[in-house]
């Protein structure tokens, strides 16, 4: 990569690269476009889980895990269908807090959750965005896709259908 992007999320500054060159990713892709070059290739699949899964008073949401839960196995599904094998572990983190009966796991423990995805997302041969709801400002989705760019792993960022 041969510019500096922000931590926080900046979306137009990436923009702003790609256009001049200075970075190589897919924004606004088509999911057709994106399995056609990603066909059979490992992806992972980067979700904004912290910004989804709170309440108004921003603290953890239980019920709202449930909803996003299924919003990204569906983007695990459409890819799968299209042959495009994806590691989503915000999906695998909703599974887990299901299951937590114990309460051993904290929701938001940004750096314990950041730990557990990282050896899906060195394995990946690309970083995927879907279009779901808060990816704009979602940090979690922000540090996959700099790691990305950094380590020369392809970024496509899907467009919203309709």
């Amino acid at each position: 990569m041969s510019v500096d992007l922000p931590r926080a999320p900046d979306w137009p500054a990436l923009e702003r690269a790609v256009k001049r060159g200075q970075i190589s990713a897919r924004l606004d892709a088509s999911t057709a476009a994106a399995a056609h070059h990603l066909k059979g290739q490992l992806v992972y699949l980067s979700c904004p889980f912290a910004r989804s899964n709170r309440d108004d008073l921003d603290q953890f949401d239980r019920l709202a895990v449930l909803d996003f839960e299924v919003r990204a196995a569906r983007w695990v599904k459409l890819l799968a269908v299209l042959n495009v094998p994806a590691a989503c572990p915000a999906a695998m983190r909703c599974q887990m807090l299901t299951a937590d009966m114990e309460n051993e796991l904290r929701p938001l423990d940004g750096a314990f959750w950041a730990e557990f995805s990282r050896p899906f997302l060195f394995a990946a041969g690309a970083v995927v965005v879907p279009p779901m709801p808060g990816w704009r400002l979602s940090r979690e989705v922000w540090a996959d896709v700099c790691w990305a760019l950094q380590s020369n792993v392809p970024v496509w960022q899907i467009r919203r259908a309709g």
